[in-house]
């Protein structure tokens, strides 16, 4: 799949997504941004919803808990270094999936994969 394409969010994929806008002046991500999808693409065949983890190019926030830096590559596609920022997971309506840009490494899906166990506390 080429970078700019539309498809099916995979658990892994990094796609633009639309966040809307910041209600209220909250702190929540917002916009049009990159994001992680970290929901198993085959489970959400009827489900209307993908679970995101969104990336930041701010990198002020990164020894902050629940954050992970994830630098440029040719397999991800990104254009500067980002930050997931795993405490703002959340759920968004499939329509919102908007270009594919890149995947994952898989040392970074472990890393997210752990982050998300521990913010959870899924142990």
């Amino acid at each position: 799949m080429k970078a700019g394409q539309r498809k099916k969010m995979n658990r892994g994929d990094i796609h633009y997504v639309d966040l809307g806008p910041i209600p209220n002046n909250r702190i929540e991500q917002a916009g049009i941004r990159p994001a992680i999808a970290v929901s198993l693409g085959s489970m959400d065949k009827d489900n209307p919803l993908v679970i995101v983890v969104p990336l930041s190019t701010n990198l002020k926030s990164k020894d902050r808990p629940f954050t992970l830096q994830i630098d440029p590559s040719p397999i991800n596609n990104l254009k500067q270094p980002s930050l997931a920022l795993g405490a703002h997971v959340g759920a968004l309506d499939k329509r919102q999936v908007l270009d594919y840009v890149g995947r994952l490494e898989k040392k970074y899906i472990d890393e997210i994969n752990l982050l998300l166990k521990d913010l959870l506390r899924l142990y």
